[in-house]
């Protein structure tokens, strides 16, 4: 609806300018008779002007941070604690961003928490009012600078009453935006352990068990294997998933259980033999999965050894056999009588 203004100019071209005076870039078709001539009606109009409006993106900042303890009971990160940087580190993968007309570009110096009881951000500068349109997110849940206690400092926003609760260690997506709702983050497709163990039990021990050797874990391998005595009767598995919203499940084939991360799972059952433990983990997203396999030999008991005769005398009583039918899958080293 803006005004236009068309110029005529003496070659037949015309050129069209609106309120701003921007110039044409698009061809707008006409033909009109000029003292018996055929004249082409040119018409440009700025690319920019006929273009439509995008709303500009409502998030302002986004970035990761794994919490570390900054203080006792407080995770997160903090620039005035040693060793704690809020940085472009491992810790927290950015640091700073740019709001506000003119822009002005402000950085995080600080973030933490304290399960339970709050949260809060410091910045290197105040921040009240200038962000009191925007929200800050932790992962999905929303807390908006208008609401935020400034009381202590108007650079150290905080939210009491927080819900958060972190540990050391994991990943936590932190964002600012205009918007109402934070932004949906993609679900992991992340289905690999970080760390696999075994435990066995003996007949003699119903409570106490010991470590079962299966190699050195790597995520990407899938298969491992142990021998075990024959007085070793069932087993443990103990898995860590790589992400904490993965799942688990282990057993046997037809049998497995659900077990949360990095705790132990049910007792499973040896045979004598070979048997095939199962680890199934599924990702975040619920489509990804990926299954590692603990094959753990139990070792067969050998038969009794057959006796051929027994030879008495004053002096001495002669005992002579074969050996056993079936070895339990090892050669006989010896016996006991």
């Amino acid at each position: 609806r803006s005004r236009l203004g068309l110029t005529a100019h003496p070659d037949c071209r015309w050129r069209i300018a609106g309120d701003n005076n921007q110039q044409v870039s698009t061809t707008l078709a006409a033909v009109m008779r000029r003292k018996g001539i055929f004249c082409g009606l040119c018409v440009l109009f700025s690319a920019a002007w006929l273009q439509p409006a995008f709303a500009q993106s409502s998030t302002v900042w986004t970035a990761t941070l794994n919490p570390k303890e900054v203080s006792t009971g407080h995770y997160g990160c903090n620039t005035a604690l040693t060793g704690k940087e809020c940085s472009t580190t491992s810790v927290l993968s950015d640091d700073d961003f740019t709001h506000g007309t003119p822009e002005v570009t402000y950085t995080i110096n600080g973030i933490v928490v304290q399960a339970g009881v709050f949260l809060g951000v410091q910045f290197d500068q105040a921040v009240a009012p200038a962000l009191s349109a925007l929200n800050f997110c932790v992962d999905s849940t929303l807390f908006s600078f208008s609401t935020a206690n400034t009381q202590v400092s108007t650079s150290f926003p905080i939210w009491f009453a927080s819900t958060l609760d972190w540990s050391d260690g994991e990943e936590v997506s932190l964002s600012i935006t205009s918007a109402s709702t934070c932004p949906t983050t993609a679900e992991s497709d992340d289905a690999t352990l970080s760390d696999l163990s075994v435990s066995g039990y003996t007949a003699r021990s119903e409570f106490d068990h010991s470590p079962v050797e299966i190699g050195d874990f790597d995520a990407d391998t899938v298969s491992y294997s142990a021998s075990v005595s024959n007085e070793t009767i069932r087993v443990h598995l103990t898995p860590t998933a790589n992400h904490s919203e993965a799942t688990i499940k282990v057993g046997k084939q037809g049998d497995l259980r659900a077990v949360n991360s990095a705790s132990a799972s049910h007792t499973i059952d040896l045979a004598e033999g070979e048997n095939v433990i199962l680890v199934e983990v599924t990702a975040e997203d619920g489509d990804t999965e990926k299954t590692y396999k603990v094959t753990i030999t139990r070792i067969t008991v050998p038969g009794a050894p057959r006796f051929e005769r027994i030879t008495e005398s004053s002096e001495r009583l002669l005992l002579e056999w074969m050996p056993p039918a079936a070895d339990g899958g090892s050669a006989i080293i010896g016996y006991n009588v």
